[in-house]
């Protein structure tokens, strides 16, 4: 298996931890940021919104992008998204990072699983995207726990750094590991969205 399909998990590991850490670190965020434990709630829903409202605005804008580098593109800036989140000092500014990081999160699953494809081959495309999606199930194991103990033993900034640490070193794997690919498509856009209307996919 190549060494990418992990680098990938990792990246989703990263990214999952993010979106729910959160929620462990609730009564820390609103002394620090001066808000009410409910109002860093709505860090967690601002993230959810992100990633049902931006991600498919962001993967429209990388349509004609090759997969490495709208990869590239995206793991940069959730790299970016959780570096502003471990300086934040005031409510709006992690209200900023949580939506950034939401959008990129959306639209980087489908990317890294349309590479992990294209690396694994047909033959072994199904266990490459279940290491990829595993990620996302030790985060829950691990990571929020570990997001949690950082957070009452160091600090809750703690966990936005080396979530960033994360990215930053899959931005540097993945753009050394993956090869260069062509565009995604060579269908329109009109065509892809109207892929949209079949009941097969609805179904699925």
């Amino acid at each position: 298996m190549p060494v990418v399909i992990y680098v990938l998990a990792m990246c989703v590991f990263s990214m999952t931890t993010s979106e729910f850490m959160v929620v462990g670190m609730m009564p820390s965020l609103a002394v620090s940021l001066g808000v009410s434990v409910s109002s860093v709630g709505y860090l967690v829903s601002a993230f959810a919104g992100g990633v049902v409202v931006g991600g498919p605005i962001l993967a429209v804008l990388l349509f004609k992008t090759s997969n490495k580098h709208a990869l590239l593109i995206l793991a940069s800036l959730f790299c970016l998204s959780q570096a502003i989140g471990a300086v934040a000092m005031n409510y709006n500014v992690m209200l900023f990072s949580r939506i950034l990081s939401g959008v990129v999160h959306s639209a980087f699953f489908g990317v890294a699983l349309s590479v992990c494809a294209s690396l694994a081959g047909p033959e072994r495309i199904g266990r490459a995207s279940a290491i990829v999606m595993g990620g996302l199930m030790v985060a829950s194991v691990i990571g929020l726990p570990a997001a949690t103990w950082l957070d009452q033993y160091t600090s809750w900034r703690m966990s936005f750094w080396i979530i960033s640490g994360l990215m930053l070193l899959g931005i540097i794997a993945c753009a050394t590991l993956v090869p260069k690919q062509p565009v995604k498509s060579s269908a329109s856009l009109k065509q892809e969205i109207a892929a949209l209307g079949k009941g097969e996919l609805w179904a699925a």
